[in-house]
């Protein structure tokens, strides 16, 4: 993460020099904090734990549950009525419907219950260690990025400092040419 961010910084501080000018340790930061991958990740940390909560709450609201069945019923069964009992002939019949539905329907609602209490309870709980990682992530964003942010600083001063030197060495070198 630290090279990530070191790389970054380096070339936006060395891109912008050869540009229209540097960024400042401020506009570095926030760009950092608006475009570091960890900043969505404890986002949606804080999200999931408010889903959490909201989930730990609707156990106490009113559960509705409905089954409904359709039964189609491609041949109804036959009946043979033997004969003599209504007439002098076999009789065959077709009982039912050719099709049948029903509806069941149930309404519950939860009066007590100790664990989902607790439950809600820590979902809470969870929010605040979530909202306080997302701090500590912010916190760690800034000071590496100001940690590398000076890393380049000081990386700029050694390559002035080298190019002073080597001025210095190529006209030492000339007068070294030059004496008899």
């Amino acid at each position: 993460m630290k090279i990530k961010l070191f790389s970054i910084l380096f070339f936006c501080i060395t891109y912008q020099s050869y540009a229209q000018g540097n960024y400042s340790l401020v506009q570095c930061i926030e760009y950092s904090l608006q475009n570091h991958s960890s900043t969505e990740v404890y986002q949606n940390n804080i999200i999931i734990a408010k889903g959490r909560k909201k989930q730990a709450i609707s156990y106490y609201l009113p559960q509705i549950n409905v089954n409904s069945t359709v039964t189609d019923n491609l041949k109804l069964q036959t009946n043979i009525i033997p004969a003599g009992v209504l007439s002098d002939e076999d009789i065959s019949m077709q009982f039912g419907k050719k099709y049948n539905s029903n509806i069941y329907g149930e309404i519950t609602q939860t009066i007590y219950n100790q664990p989902a209490i607790y439950n809600i309870k820590s979902s809470q709980v969870n929010i605040k260690i979530a909202d306080l990682q997302q701090i500590q992530n912010s916190e760690s964003i800034i000071f590496n990025t100001a940690q590398a942010y000076f890393q380049v600083l000081v990386y700029k001063e050694y390559k002035a400092k080298l190019q002073e030197i080597i001025q210095s060495y190529i006209q030492l070198s000339v007068l070294c040419w030059r004496l008899p």
